[in-house]
C-alpha cells in the first residue's frame, strides 16, 4: 500500500479497516505489526521517490525508464517523483516507471502558454528533474525550471534560431549544432553533424526550403519526397550550411531564406590610364579622363601602379571582423 492510494484517509478514525490497511478498534495484536509494516513501507517508498533516482541506462534519450526496488502500486495523479537523467533528452521523451506505462514528460512554456512536450535538449545529462503525474493528461509534468537557452525567465528559444557562439566546438550547448555544411538526420541517417531523433523538429522546419539540400543515407543527394515526415522516417539527411567565413544577409520577404551569393575577393578593371595612390589608411582610386578625374575612396587599397590601363589585382570584400562559431538550435 502507498501514502497516494485511497485505502488510507486523511481522518484519522477513518483509517478503521482491517490490517495492514487500517487500524480498527480492538483489532487482534496479530495485525498491530502488519499495520507497522505496511506505515513504514509506505513511508519508505514516498521518501525514496522524493530523493534523487538515475534513469536506468538500458532507456533512450526519448523513452527513459526508471526502477524502484519496491514498484509504487500505481500512478496516482500529483505522484512526485525527483529524476536524475542518464542522457541528454531527444524531442518528446517518455518516462516509463516500474513499467507502469510510458508517459510522455511536458514542461510549461510560455510560447505557445500551455503544457507541451520537451523540446530536445531541454533536460541534459545528470541533470535532477522533479515530475508530477497528471492523471487528467496521463502525462508526467515538469516542475521546475529546465535546461533552455532563454531569452527572459519564461520565453525559450524556437527551433531554427542561429547564433554566434564563442566558445569550443566541444563546448556547443546541448540541443544547438553547428553550422559548418554538414548534415543532420535520425540515427540511422548516418548524418554527419548529427544522427540523432532529437534532429526531427529542425528537419522538419528546414525541409521546405529547397536552398537546404537533401541526400540519401548513402550521403547522395536525392529529391525531395511526399512530405518531410516522410523523408525523416526513410533516414534522409538534410545538409545545413556552411556559415565558415560567411556573413548572414537578412531577407525579411521570406522568399530567398537560404540563398547564397556574394564574393570573397574582386577586382577594378579600367579602359583608360589608371593610377593608384597607397598608403596607410584608405585607398584613392583615380580615373584620368581628359585631364580631369573623380577620386573614390573605401576601406581597403589596391596596390596598382603605371599608367596603362587595365585590371587590379583581385582583393578581398572583407571588413574587419571576429570569427566566432555559428549554431542552430534543433
Amino acid at each position: 500500500m502507498d501514502i497516494s492510494q485511497s485505502n488510507w484517509n486523511e481522518t484519522d478514525d477513518n483509517n478503521s479497516v482491517a490490517a495492514p490497511d487500517g487500524a480498527p478498534e480492538g483489532m487482534p495484536p496479530s495485525g498491530v505489526n502488519n499495520t507497522m509494516r505496511a506505515m513504514m513501507g509506505a513511508i519508505k517508498r514516498w521518501y525514496d521517490q522524493a530523493i534523487p533516482r538515475a534513469t536506468d541506462g538500458s532507456g533512450t534519450s526519448t523513452a527513459y525508464t526508471l526502477s524502484y526496488p519496491a514498484a509504487p502500486t500505481a500512478l496516482a495523479d500529483g505522484m512526485t517523483f525527483l529524476v536524475k537523467f542518464d542522457k541528454t533528452c531527444g524531442a518528446a521523451p517518455t518516462l516509463n516507471v516500474n513499467f507502469l506505462g510510458a508517459k510522455p514528460i511536458y514542461a510549461w512554456y510560455t510560447a505557445p502558454g500551455a503544457w507541451a512536450a520537451v523540446n530536445a535538449g531541454d533536460i541534459v545529462t545528470g541533470q535532477k528533474v522533479r515530475l508530477t503525474y497528471d492523471q487528467s493528461s496521463g502525462n508526467f509534468h515538469v516542475i521546475q525550471p529546465l535546461n533552455v537557452v532563454q531569452y527572459n525567465a519564461n520565453v525559450t528559444v524556437p527551433t531554427g534560431v542561429t547564433m554566434g557562439f564563442r566558445g569550443a566546438t566541444s563546448q556547443v550547448p546541448a540541443g544547438w549544432v553547428l553550422e559548418r555544411g554538414n548534415s543532420i538526420g535520425d540515427a540511422s541517417s548516418g548524418a554527419t553533424e548529427r544522427a540523432n531523433a532529437d534532429t526531427q523538429a529542425l528537419f522538419m522546419l528546414l525541409w521546405a526550403n529547397t536552398n537546404y539540400g537533401l541526400q540519401n543515407s548513402f550521403g547522395t543527394t536525392v529529391s525531395r519526397g511526399a512530405n518531410a515526415a516522410a523523408d525523416f522516417a526513410a533516414h534522409c539527411r538534410l545538409v545545413l550550411p556552411n556559415m565558415t567565413n560567411v556573413f548572414r544577409q537578412a531577407d525579411n520577404s521570406g522568399t530567398a531564406v537560404g540563398v547564397t551569393g556574394g564574393a570573397a575577393n574582386h577586382a577594378h578593371t579600367a579602359s583608360v590610364p589608371i593610377n593608384m595612390n597607397t598608403g596607410a589608411g584608405n585607398g584613392t582610386l583615380v580615373f584620368a579622363n581628359g585631364g580631369g578625374g573623380a577620386a573614390i575612396q573605401w576601406d581597403h587599397i589596391h596596390n596598382v601602379s603605371g599608367t596603362a590601363s587595365g585590371t587590379t589585382n583581385s582583393q578581398s570584400n572583407i571588413p574587419p571582423y571576429v570569427t566566432e562559431l555559428s549554431i542552430i538550435k534543433l
